[in-house]
Parts: structure tokens; C-alpha cells; sequence
């Protein structure tokens, strides 16, 4: 009898975790450097907008990106300030990792984010990525769904960023 209950309960968590979403920041990104160059030496003002729906947004992910960026442009030589003559914003629109796959041996982590520099050099630039690895860790791969939101995220920035700083030269 205790060996039907405890699958029973089992088969119940698996039927509830199959369908999962992790939404929670991920660990800071380790990005390349970017140059930056036409705004060496210059100041910009930083804005992050969680541009999801209601219910999805998280201030830690406008944190976090807010935090990545800012290291981005100081280490090419670039001075983040509250307000400058010119402005970059960047939009997170997507940011999340579901569970997928039959009976959910996978995650699927997507983050699009959207930049948008204005001022004395106007651009833009959306970075979108999907990553999808094996549901193998303890906890239910819980772990596994932050690893891959982690990549997705980091693949992201890269390519918002490479794409207004290629846009810049």
C-alpha cells in the first residue's frame, strides 16, 4: 500500500512539473568585451524596461541586465550616468525557461531582449536566443532550467550588444 501512494505521489509531482516555467534571473552574463568606440570617453544615460506581461516582470532581471550592461560599456571606456545627451534603453520582452520534450526531459530557455541607443548616434538592435538542454539534475532538473535560462540570457545580451556596437562603427 505505501509503495502505490508514494507513486501515486510521485506520478502526481511529475504530471505537476512537466509543465514548468522558470522566470528567475539567471547569474550575471560573462560576455565579450564590446569597443563601443564612438562612445569612448563619453557619457550615456541607461535605461532596462521589463516589457513583459504583467505577472512575468521581475525587477531582479531589470537589475541584472541594468548591472551586465553597465559592466559592458565601462569596460570599453564608456561612463554610465543617470542623464546624458545620449540615451540607451533596453527592452526585456522575453525571459524564461519552460519545460519541454515528452514527459519534460528538457528546458527550453528563450530571452529576446531589444536595445535602442538615441542621442547623437541613433540605433538599434534585438538580441533573441533559445537554448535547449537535458532535464538531468537533482530537484527535478530545476538547476538544468536555470543553466539554460543562463545561456540564453548570456547569447542574448551578446547579440543586442554586437549589434548596436557594430552599428556605431
Amino acid at each position: 500500500m505505501k509503495t502505490y501512494r508514494t507513486e501515486s505521489a510521485l506520478s502526481l509531482l511529475l504530471v505537476l512539473t512537466a509543465c514548468a516555467t522558470i522566470t528567475t534571473p539567471p547569474k550575471p552574463a560573462e560576455i565579450p568585451a564590446f569597443s563601443f568606440a564612438a562612445l569612448q570617453g563619453k557619457t550615456v544615460a541607461l535605461t532596462v524596461i521589463d516589457q513583459r506581461k504583467p505577472g512575468e516582470r521581475d525587477a531582479g532581471w531589470e537589475e541584472l541586465v541594468r548591472s551586465d550592461v553597465t559592466n559592458a560599456l565601462t569596460r570599453a571606456g564608456v561612463t554610465v550616468s543617470g542623464a546624458a545627451a545620449t540615451h540607451m534603453e533596453i527592452g526585456i520582452v522575453r525571459a524564461q525557461a519552460d519545460q519541454g520534450g515528452r514527459r519534460g526531459h528538457v528546458w527550453n530557455g528563450c530571452v529576446q531582449l531589444t536595445g535602442q541607443l538615441t542621442g547623437a548616434f541613433t540605433t538599434d538592435a534585438v538580441g533573441d536566443a533559445c537554448v535547449t538542454q537535458p532535464n538531468e539534475g537533482p530537484a527535478w532538473g530545476i538547476f538544468d532550467a536555470k543553466e539554460t535560462l543562463h545561456l540564453a540570457y548570456e547569447d542574448a545580451l551578446s547579440r543586442v550588444l554586437s549589434g548596436l556596437d557594430k552599428k556605431l562603427h
